[in-house]
Order: C-alpha cells, then structure tokens, then sequence
C-alpha cells in the first residue's frame, strides 16, 4: 500500500490553463469547420439551381416537340405573370409528364428571395420588341458565377432583377 502512495504522489493531471488553451483550441477549429461547411452546401445548392434550369429546359423541349408551342395562357392556363415552378403551379401541372420525376423546385423555396420561376410571355430585350417563354433563379446564395442574364425588363415573378435569367426560344 505504501508504494502506491507514492507513485501516485509522483503523478501530475493536466492543470486548469492547459485544458482551457485545449478546449479553445479545439472550439476555434470546430467554428471554422462549420462556417466552410455551410459555405460549402450554399455552393452545392447553387449548383443544384442551375442543373434545374437545364432539366427545366430540357422539359420545355419536350412540351414544344409535341405540341409546337411552349405553355402558355392561352392553351394551358398558365399565367402571363408567370408562375412558380416546382411548388404545384399550374407550370408544373402542365409539365408533370415532360420532368419525370427530375427535380426543379428551388432547394430553399421560400417564395419571397430563393425560387425558381416560368413566365410564359416575358419581354426579352430591354425595349420590349420581342417577347416568349423564360425561366429565373430569383437569386443564389454564394455566386452568381455562370449566371446569365437576359432579361432586362418587366415585373412579372421579378425576372428582371433575378440573378439568373433565360429566354426560352425554340429549339432548332
């Protein structure tokens, strides 16, 4: 017993500043990880936005194919103000059958800042000569790197000042 005593007299723990230095340390490195990874995942659904758009597309291709036309008011109900996609619009009712099951609502849809947008009558130039079909990204969350933008004019879904706007022209 008395040689137990003694060799844990002779052993030392960690003292206070040490495991603070320790847990600071570790805290900075845990923060950091955390702001790159929420970095990371805002590129990953800009991303996801584009690759939308070229479903989006994609499906309006199809539409045009079999009916000549792209949705519209007239045939289809959709409205000249346009129309969110993704959420259960009349857009997406229409093009139920050309998506197959491909996404294209925006990751983070909240109707007012993130969504993804259809007008089927939207003024392509900014003296308004010619309109048609075009499709928006409202806005990205990290970079608007890659983004076109081709509408300059018009309210309707805010595509005029979305950060990403397309005309939808018929496919040759």
């Amino acid at each position: 017993m008395e040689g137990m005593k003694r060799v844990l007299k002779n052993q030392h723990g960690f003292n206070i500043v040490e495991l603070m230095v320790t847990v600071a340390i570790i805290g900075s490195l845990a923060s950091m990880s955390i702001a790159s990874y929420d970095q990371s995942m805002m590129k990953v659904r800009d991303g996801i936005r584009l690759g939308y758009i070229r479903n989006i597309e994609k499906a309006l291709f199809s539409f045009y194919t079999d009916h000549g036309r792209y949705p519209n008011l007239a045939n289809d109900g959709i409205s000249n103000s346009g129309n969110y996609v993704g959420v259960g619009s009349d857009f997406d009712t229409v093009m139920d059958n050309y998506f197959k099951g491909e996404g294209h609502k925006d990751p983070i849809h909240d109707g007012t800042v993130y969504f993804i947008s259809y007008d089927p009558a939207h003024c392509y130039n900014c003296d308004c000569s010619s309109s048609g079909p075009s499709i928006a990204i409202n806005k990205f969350e990290f970079s608007t790197k890659g983004a076109v933008k081709e509408i300059c004019t018009g309210g309707d879904m805010n595509q005029h000042n979305a950060q990403f706007s397309k005309e939808i022209r018929i496919p040759y």
